[in-house]
């Protein structure tokens, strides 16, 4: 599969996982048309490209002693960014958080599979 390819299917697939969420989980609010929902999923394919790495570099001995819930918490909290730098995007709650991140982490896993 091409380059563009797989960056077009990851931002299809975080813009859909955003989507799913917003549609089942009470608290995750999406505004905003495709176009910003497409934007949303490539702002995120940006943090996950780049963000998360540097984050799971510095924070593996945490992610190590909680046998990996720490990347839950690293998920978590680039939707957090993205809530807070997003006019489209709103989160109410720590559960509606949790919720839209093990979402987002099933998108995520789908993604990486099928690319």
């Amino acid at each position: 599969m091409g380059l563009l390819l797989r960056l077009g299917f990851r931002i299809l697939a975080n813009a859909g996982g955003l989507w799913i969420a917003a549609q089942y989980i009470p608290g995750f609010h999406l505004s905003g048309t495709i176009y910003d929902i497409l934007l949303l999923g490539a702002i995120l394919w940006l943090f996950n490209t780049f963000l998360k790495p540097i984050l799971t570099f510095f924070l593996g001995p945490l992610i190590i002693l909680t046998l990996g819930l720490m990347t839950v918490a690293i998920n978590a909290g680039m939707l957090y960014l993205l809530d807070i730098y997003s006019p489209h995007l709103s989160i109410d709650g720590v559960l509606a958080l949790l919720l839209a991140t093990l979402v987002m982490t099933v998108a995520n896993l789908i993604s990486d599979l099928l690319t």
